[in-house]
């Protein structure tokens, strides 16, 4: 993975879809690949690649925002969540993620 960040957001919702930067849809809402940045940043963080890290923590970010945006669009537009709760799957994913890195 590249460490240099391209400018603009890493993903974005388009109505009830979460899509990358190229327009592509994002199988199972964005989850699996939200949970992935997660690992990689922690991985990054433990062999001392902070700038790998703090890359794939920005696209973590832009992701959790988007799959939240495509959520509430869904819910709006039909006023069906999805059957996950993405929004609560989220931020439970985030908070675990967030815990302080282990040190040696």
């Amino acid at each position: 993975m590249s460490p240099k960040r391209p400018g603009g957001q890493a993903f974005r919702a388009v109505g009830g879809d979460v899509v990358s930067r190229g327009g592509r849809a994002l199988p199972d809402s964005g989850l699996s690949l939200l949970r992935y940045l997660g690992r990689e940043a922690m991985r990054c963080v433990d062999v001392g690649d902070t700038t790998a890290a703090r890359c794939c923590a920005l696209m973590a970010a832009d992701l959790a925002a988007a799959i939240a945006a495509a959520e509430h669009w869904r819910q709006a537009a039909g006023g069906v969540a999805s059957p996950s709760n993405l929004s609560s799957a989220v931020m439970r994913e985030l908070a675990r993620q967030a815990k302080p890195a282990r040190n040696g």
